[in-house]
């Protein structure tokens, strides 16, 4: 007598693993593409940050390093024509009206010079002329430079004494105008300086306005120039107004040490951008800034479309997790189904195997078991049918 054979198998009920899967992976999903997109555009606006500074700081670079050329240009006509002009007076110092003639059609045709002061060896003005729509000054003949400001007694007793022309350091004549001079000595007969020329350069009065006006530094940014004790001596653009009290009574501390600084400053409660430029011959210095907040204003205008791109990303990542769970879930689903129907005594019912991943053979081996459930079954009923013979 064979026993009888019995298939017990117990199908799952209800369906809440699958929406369960479901709700997990269109959770990882959300939380991946919410965490990498966040962490893309934190780069991107970090990354942005250095490169919209470093493109603000080559900017004021080339502005700064513009200014200056501009000036030592300036500086290097005017000492070419102040030695023609000196070996002119030098050769006409028998000649007092042909003198006269000379300082009046150099600075009728020159374009840097604002004055020229013709000194004796003791200090005593001789002769002193003032391009075409300058004011005159203090000026009187006769006076003598030993009560001029510092520095230029100092530098006019250098030449002197070393016959070599020399410019002055940037000082402020007792008019209050910002004068940057060239010092020339004339020599006597035999070789020794005997007097002095003294030329005033534009370069630190109207002309530097003139030109720093034509760079055109931006409607926020800026372009100043200092002497070497940081006193502002020319301003232009929008300079704060530390800057614009940066005259004799507050200087600005520079970077005494270099000849150029990159720096960020603090003026009346803002951070700006700053670019340091010292001349060769340290005499003044050109500062180009604009403030940080200007300088990264393009960054902000990014918040929305950053927004937009992190939502986008996030609307992408449910629909890429809810395709996923669809070609996940519906074999899964198929499986389910088939285990219920098995259970319920369908052995004869199949799943497709359409896929080669481990779904698939996830179906291959319920169809497997499938088989060989029916075959035992078959085998079974044979069995019963002979017990009843």
């Amino acid at each position: 007598m064979v026993g009888t054979m019995t298939t017990n198998i117990t199908a799952p009920t209800g369906s809440s693993r699958p929406a369960g899967l479901r709700v997990q992976i269109t959770r990882f999903f959300l939380v991946s593409v919410g965490l990498a997109s966040t962490l893309a555009l934190a780069v991107l606006y970090l990354g942005g940050r250095e490169v919209m500074e470093a493109w603000v700081i080559r900017s004021n670079r080339y502005l700064a390093r513009a200014v200056r050329r501009h000036l030592d240009h300036a500086l290097t006509r005017g000492v070419d024509a102040g030695q023609s002009l000196a070996r002119k007076l030098e050769a006409s110092r028998a000649d007092p009206a042909r003198r006269e003639q000379l300082l009046d059609s150099f600075l009728d045709f020159g374009e840097f010079f604002s004055n020229a002061f013709l000194f004796e060896a003791g200090g005593k003005l001789e002769a002193f002329r003032y391009a075409p729509g300058i004011a005159a000054g203090h000026a009187r003949a006769g006076e003598s430079y030993h009560a001029y400001p510092e520095p230029f007694p100092s530098v006019a007793a250098r030449v002197l004494a070393t016959g070599k022309p020399s410019f002055t350091p940037i000082f402020f004549t007792p008019s209050g105008r910002a004068q940057l001079a060239y010092v020339v000595p004339l020599a006597g007969a035999g070789g020794k300086p005997v007097e002095l020329l003294s030329l005033a350069l534009f370069a630190v009065t109207e002309q530097i306005d003139v030109w720093i006006d034509g760079l055109a530094p931006g409607r926020h940014g800026y372009i100043a120039v200092l002497d070497a004790q940081g006193r502002a001596i020319a301003l232009t653009g929008s300079p704060p107004l530390r800057l614009q009290r940066a005259a004799r009574e507050e200087p600005l501390a520079l970077a005494a040490d270099m000849p150029e600084r990159i720096t960020t400053m603090v003026f009346d409660g803002r951070e700006d951008l700053v670019i340091e430029e010292r001349s060769p011959s340290g005499s003044y210095w050109v500062l180009v800034g604009l403030p940080r907040d200007v300088a990264l204003a393009p960054l902000a205008g990014l918040r929305l479309p950053a927004l937009l791109a992190l939502g986008a990303a996030l609307i992408l990542g449910l629909t890429a997790a809810w395709m996923l769970g669809r070609r996940i879930l519906g074999p899964v689903h198929e499986l389910v189904a088939g285990i219920r129907k098995v259970g319920e005594g369908a052995v004869s019912h199949r799943i497709p195997e359409r896929r080669a991943d481990e779904l698939g053979e996830a179906a291959r081996a319920f169809n497997g078991m499938a088989e060989r459930l029916q075959r035992d079954q078959l085998i079974e009923d044979v069995w019963r049918e002979v017990d009843r013979k």
